[in-house]
């Protein structure tokens, strides 16, 4: 089933109802599957391992009723990042997950499970990576969702002609939002993926991936991705950090 999961993703076929079909049309999608052609799981299969992947009863780790956000002011020069849109500071992140680390990861347990079975505990059998002497490099990237923001008004404001009011919205993406993406120079909406990777090896494969909010900067992210993974790997070795300007603070370099 996860490896089918990763064909469709990996063929753009993004709905479980039209893969469930195209299993049973196309013989060569089926047979890299790992089904018997004529023999492939049907649309309510796949909604049952998808459930079995999340473990929480909630859809989005944040409240789907919430206040607009304010969009983060344009860089003013090119191939910059927008400032941080945090209230919070790294030097605050710090002290409160050293005592208390973030709790974002516990629905994503299982699949942390897979990733760190087949893929992490697999390439460090074969040498490709050490986990004992880990050289890590740290950044994040955009992940598009979206063309646009999608929410509905819970106010009669509008009727009222107040288009621009603060009165809570219901989001259909609530874990995602808009921040600016500097390599394209242009707003999107979605996530921030901060990555691990081990950056000593000759691969540069991920350590441990991370999902935040868009508009998460950098410098809370990597605290973010950071305290969760030693909590999720906790007899992996750093030895060294590789990070870019957005990670410049004293705090990073008293706590190294």
């Amino acid at each position: 089933m996860l490896r089918a999961i990763l064909v469709s993703a990996a063929f753009k076929i993004t709905s479980y109802t039209r893969f469930a079909s195209d299993l049973k049309e196309n013989h060569l999608h089926a047979i890299i599957s790992g089904f018997t052609v004529g023999d492939a799981p049907g649309i309510g299969t796949f909604y049952d391992f998808h459930n079995r992947l999340w473990l929480s009863d909630n859809k989005n780790l944040s409240d789907s009723v919430h206040s607009p956000k304010e969009k983060p002011q344009k860089p003013k020069g090119r191939e910059q990042k927008a400032a941080p849109s945090e209230k919070v500071t790294a030097e605050d992140l710090f002290r409160k997950f050293e005592e208390s680390p973030p709790s974002d990861m516990a629905p994503c347990v299982r699949l942390w499970e897979v990733f760190h079975t087949f893929f992490l505990q697999a390439s460090a059998r074969q040498n490709l990576i050490s986990l004992k002497e880990l050289v890590l490099a740290g950044d994040g990237t955009p992940v598009y969702t979206a063309a646009q923001e999608r929410k509905k008004r819970t106010c009669k404001c509008l009727e009222k002609g107040i288009r621009d009011c603060k009165c809570d919205r219901i989001y259909h993406q609530p874990d995602c939002d808009t921040s600016w993406d500097s390599h394209r120079n242009r707003y999107y909406f979605g996530y921030d993926l901060y990555m691990l990777a081990a950056a000593g090896s000759e691969n540069d494969l991920p350590v441990f991936p991370f999902l935040s909010p868009a508009s998460r900067h950098d410098s809370h992210g990597f605290l973010y991705n950071w305290f969760s993974m030693k909590q999720m790997l906790p007899d992996a070795a750093v030895k060294k950090l590789l990070l870019d300007s957005s990670h410049d603070a004293m705090p990073y370099y008293d706590y190294c």
